[in-house]
């Protein structure tokens, strides 16, 4: 809903980008890390989330999760673009998609060195985004609940 918002509310700046040769993940969700690759982005996933998932369950109030989280994001950024939700990746891309974005391919950030620009497909690109995050949510809720039962948090 709010990908489609902001696509209706900037539609035509994003139409004069020229959509076919736009990739969708320099404009519309997170990408791998040229630097660190998709394993590392995908294991950064999984950590990010396991460890939020750990919070969720053991920090007693808003404050004191909103740190632990704000901190796993900025440790995680620079490997996966700390991602964390696949909604948050799949809304984005969905839209993109209906406004005429390429997305049959990822283009994986380079900053200012085109050299170093990768293309994948998107199916392998989508694993850390879509798959990692809930494999990290489950693991951190299970143990989140152990640390909390076994330390009476």
């Amino acid at each position: 809903l709010a990908s489609s918002l902001v696509a209706f509310m900037f539609h035509s700046h994003i139409a004069s980008l020229g959509m076919k040769a736009l990739p969708a993940s320099m404009v519309f969700g997170c990408y791998p890390s040229v630097k660190y690759g998709m394993t590392r982005a995908i294991v950064a996933e999984v950590v990010g989330t396991t460890l939020i998932g750990i919070g969720f369950k053991i920090f007693p109030d808003a404050w004191n999760f909103g740190a632990w989280y704000a901190a796993i994001t900025m440790l995680f950024a620079p490997f996966s673009g700390a991602s964390f939700n696949p909604a948050r990746e799949l809304g984005p891309r969905l839209v993109a998609a209906f406004y005429g974005v390429n997305t049959s391919k990822l283009i994986t950030a380079a900053g200012v060195n085109t050299a170093l620009i990768k293309t994948v497909p998107l199916t392998t690109a989508l694993v850390p985004y879509m798959v990692a995050p809930v494999l990290g949510a489950l693991i951190g809720v299970y143990f989140g609940g152990y640390f909390k039962e076994v330390a009476r948090w």
